[in-house]
């Protein structure tokens, strides 16, 4: 069935993670997130950005033992069994999904603004728009990344700043007035701002046309995590304190609405801007990853529609592609981007547990097994970080699925 090319680098995974990891979070989701972190939602951030660099240590040290596409089903098929291991494939097939319909439903709001078409069919045009991007290429889709991705961290740092400096506020960083009461909310906002991360897990989607993928792929990984953890902080913390957290929660476009408050009305059209162009890449990039799983993943397992091919001329896996677009179009039926943030973040929960489980089980099951890349921090063999992504995926994902009126419309 053909195979990849290795061309991806070190900065095209660097710069893919972040692609990834900043997109809807930032520019949608970080209003949802406030709703329940309030004037602590930067904590809510802090937290998020510590627990997803604890869950891409064990990925990463996974992705170098395994080095081949659909990583997630290989690392829990050998640390569990094959079971869990379709489980596990089945939880991030739909993740992705729902990540993809979440996200378009946020560029479809975005651009309600302007264009008046119903949101179901301007999601539904953005995503055979970006899927077929997918299919001419992956030194094509990663080019348009690159770009976007440079842009977009340009005018975030920027517009942080001078947030920063104009409006911060030193009381909203006094952790003794947190009350006993608001330490679930701000845990609540933390499990919803983890939409902010999922995707950074795909990365390991791309080691078959990555460059030496046993480094490359983890060492890249790590580098947007810590990266994209301190823009969302850095921008968390400007908008809360400039336009205040009622005001975020309750906007379509919270950053375009923070970027009128501190530049007028230009600032506002320019990060609108920026702000489709990054969802778009989010939209991109986790449809690149999510059928360079699945057709890693029908290496191994007998699946319809030929999920395994390449294409010959493109290089892509052409079945794959067409197979996430028409799930995605399914997807949309979800109804909105609250309600989806909240089901995708549930299953990624799930998925979460899975592989700090497994990176954990692996390390008493071969302990001699060469890993390029080892999770810092152990005890007796055991890491630690690994241990707190279990605990947390748990209790972050009781607290999603505990929360009240669930599928309320926002």
């Amino acid at each position: 069935m053909g195979q990849y090319k290795k061309q991806l680098t070190y900065i095209d995974i660097v710069l893919a993670t972040v692609g990834y990891t900043i997109g809807a979070g930032i520019f949608a989701v970080l209003g949802i997130a406030s709703k329940y972190g309030k004037e602590y939602t930067w904590l809510s951030i802090a937290i998020c950005g510590f627990l997803a660099i604890c869950t891409g240590l064990s990925f990463s040290e996974l992705a170098s033992m395994f080095k081949k596409n659909g990583g997630e089903y290989y690392f829990v098929k050998e640390a569990i069994n094959d079971e869990i291991a379709k489980l596990t494939a089945g939880t991030l097939l739909i993740i992705e999904i729902l990540a993809i319909t979440s996200i378009a439903y946020a560029l479809s709001g975005y651009l309600s603004e302007y264009v008046k078409i119903p949101s179901y069919i301007l999601s539904t045009l953005v995503i055979i728009l970006l899927g077929f991007i997918n299919y001419t290429g992956i030194r094509n889709t990663l080019n348009y990344n690159n770009f976007i991705t440079i842009i977009e961290v340009s005018a975030l740092i920027v517009l942080s700043l001078v947030g920063l400096t104009k409006n911060t506020k030193s009381d909203m960083f006094d952790l003794t007035k947190i009350k006993t009461n608001q330490i679930s909310s701000i845990l609540l906002g933390t499990a919803i701002i983890y939409f902010a991360f999922v995707g950074f897990e795909l990365i390991i989607d791309l080691s078959e046309e990555t460059i030496n993928p046993e480094t490359t792929v983890p060492n890249g990984m790590m580098s947007g995590l810590l990266i994209a953890t301190v823009i969302y902080m850095l921008i968390g913390i400007s908008a809360i304190s400039s336009i205040g957290w009622k005001k975020l929660s309750q906007s379509s476009a919270p950053l375009a609405e923070l970027a009128k408050h501190l530049l007028g009305k230009w600032g506002h059209k320019f990060v609108y801007i920026i702000a489709l162009l990054s969802m778009s890449g989010s939209i991109l990039m986790t449809h690149v990853g999510a059928s360079r799983f699945i057709q890693g993943v029908s290496n191994s397992v007998e699946l319809p529609f030929g999920l395994n091919k390449i294409d010959s001329a493109t290089n892509t896996p052409v079945n794959a592609i067409v197979f996430i677009t028409i799930l995605s179009i399914l997807g949309l039926g979800l109804g909105n981007l609250e309600n989806s943030v909240i089901v995708t973040n549930i299953m990624t929960m799930v998925l979460f547990f899975l592989i700090n489980l497994s990176a954990i089980i692996l390390r008493i099951k071969q302990p001699d097994r060469e890993r390029n890349f080892k999770i810092p921090g152990n005890i007796m063999n055991i890491p630690v970080p690994s241990i707190i992504g279990v605990v947390s995926s748990f209790i972050l994902g009781i607290l999603l699925m505990v929360k009240p009126n669930l599928f309320n419309k926002v």
